[in-house]
């Protein structure tokens, strides 16, 4: 068994051929396009049911003494735009305000 340290990298082992798969949330940067799947030497070959996991969460908010607070609001803003929740909802990230 190989773990890594980060969700972003458990595909990494299977392309380097030091693994055979890897398990990871929908919203690891693997592409769901199947031709895009195959040039990246992996693909998704079993989906767990919705309700056998607790849901991921993306908390973000503004430490009490940011040396920069005003660009961090603004940061945490973004969040708020329409655009961004967009793209986040086309890109299956969850967004507990709206229940998806």
């Amino acid at each position: 068994m190989h773990t890594v340290e980060s969700a972003k990298k458990p595909h990494a082992p299977v392309k380097k051929g030091e693994a055979d798969a890897a398990f990871s949330f929908r919203t690891c940067p693997l592409p769901e396009d199947p031709s895009k799947s195959a040039a990246a030497k992996g693909s998704i070959v079993q989906e767990l049911p919705g309700d056998s996991y607790d849901q991921a969460s993306i908390i973000v908010g503004v430490l009490r003494n940011a040396p920069r607070a005003q660009a961090a609001a603004e940061f945490v803003r973004f969040f708020d735009e329409p655009a961004t929740r967009q793209l986040f909802a086309a890109n299956h990230f969850p967004d507990e305000r709206t229940g998806n």
